[in-house]
């Protein structure tokens, strides 16, 4: 079998094959040292990012937190505001009831008035009848005042 290092016709590794396999260890345990500095590094990372996370977590959830809160805030000045106005609106419904039997009694009042107020006015003045009676007697007087005349 072939390796890096021939071996000479004696069978005996040249010394090709020792400086190879100490530059091949050499690098091999170079290797081995940056994965497990890169290993490390690794773990940093992750634990960094997990520390990120949590942190966003918390700042999100105390955002939230604080929204809900002033939400629910908000939420009941406004319900406090509309239970104020359907009280308000319940006593102006009884109100405006009380306005209704008010406008009905004057406007009976006004009707009753205006009754009276036609039946002064037919005893007091002239009707169509009337007005008739008077138009015959004037020209009856003008005739009469033509024949004179």
């Amino acid at each position: 079998m072939l390796t890096i290092a021939q071996q000479t016709t004696s069978g005996e590794p040249t010394p090709w094959f020792f400086i190879i396999a100490a530059l091949q260890f050499i690098a091999n345990t170079a290797f081995a040292v940056a994965m497990f500095w890169v290993g490390g590094k690794a773990k940093r990372i992750d634990t960094l990012e997990a520390d990120i996370k949590s942190s966003a977590q918390k700042a999100i959830d105390s955002q939230v937190k604080l929204a809900v809160s002033e939400l629910r805030s908000v939420t009941a000045v406004m319900t406090a505001q509309i239970d104020q106005i359907s009280d308000r609106l319940r006593s102006g419904d009884s109100e405006f009831k009380g306005l209704g039997k008010q406008d009905h009694v004057l406007e009976l009042k006004f009707t009753a008035r205006m009754d009276e107020l036609k039946e002064y006015i037919r005893q007091t003045c002239a009707g169509k009848s009337d007005m008739q009676v008077l138009t015959k007697d004037v020209e009856a007087l003008k005739v009469e005042m033509a024949r004179r005349g």
